[in-house]
């Protein structure tokens, strides 16, 4: 059973930047995830907003994050 999605304008995007390993789409998926974060996020603090959909906006914004450090970036080599 599929969970519904509170705020499916921008978490769908999220969720299919969480799902992707091919580092293409992964960084494709990812800007447009960010982009869509940015946008809500600026028509919330413009009008009165939603301040549990402002913390799952934070939340999105550091999953990101993660994904870029984790996901995009080259794997390290060590010498062992």
């Amino acid at each position: 059973m599929e969970q519904e999605m509170k705020y499916p304008q921008w978490q769908q995007l999220l969720h299919d930047a969480i799902l992707e390993f091919d580092s293409v789409c992964l960084a494709r998926k990812v800007r447009k995830a960010e982009a869509a974060i940015s946008v809500r996020m600026q028509k919330l603090r413009a009008a009165s907003h939603n301040p549990d959909e402002l913390w799952a906006l934070r939340d999105g914004l550091s999953i990101i994050r993660i994904l870029k450090e984790e996901r995009q970036s080259p794997p390290v080599l060590t010498d062992e």
